[in-house]
């Protein structure tokens, strides 16, 4: 009888273990999860207006020209960025057309107030944005936050401290 009994307590006892450990990889799989799930969260970066609608609702007479492909991108960016955007302003000396890439180069500047919804602090960004001179559709889209505008920045490849160039 002590053997049964014995027997019984060290299956008790093992399947106390089982459950703990159970329990235990629970845990620290929800954990991870949890740490993955807000990193991924805080690393989305912003959250882009649809590339299809591009050029919706931008009239084209003739041919697709800078003006077309300013209007596009200053579009994509109030509709991507809405209430965040304190203001958005184009640079006309530099915004361009690259026969080699058969596209427009656009560059903006704005400010944007934080994700958290407060309007109070607006950061300064840049806007670069690549259109296709055939289709008016974009190409390449990309925000740089102009850190310290007063720091002199060495050109790195073919960007420099405002984005491509």
């Amino acid at each position: 009888m002590a053997k049964k009994d014995k027997a019984k307590a060290g299956q008790r006892k093992l399947a106390s273990q089982k459950r703990q450990v159970r329990l235990i990889t629970g845990i620290v799989l929800a954990v991870v999860m949890a740490i993955t799930a807000g990193v991924l969260f805080l690393n989305r970066g912003p959250k882009l207006a649809d590339p299809a609608e591009f050029g919706a609702g931008v009239q084209v007479f003739g041919q697709v020209d800078i003006n077309s492909a300013k209007l596009a991108c200053s579009k994509f960016t109030r509709v991507s960025f809405g209430r965040r955007l304190k203001f958005l302003m184009m640079d006309d000396r530099s915004s361009r057309y690259e026969p080699k890439k058969d596209q427009f180069r656009v560059f903006m500047e704005g400010e944007l107030y934080p994700d958290d919804g407060s309007r109070k602090v607006a950061e300064p960004y840049y806007f670069n944005c690549a259109s296709s001179a055939e289709t008016l559709s974009l190409v390449e889209y990309e925000i740089v936050k102009i850190e310290d505008a007063d720091v002199k920045v060495g050109r790195k490849g073919k960007s420099s401290r405002y984005g491509w160039q």
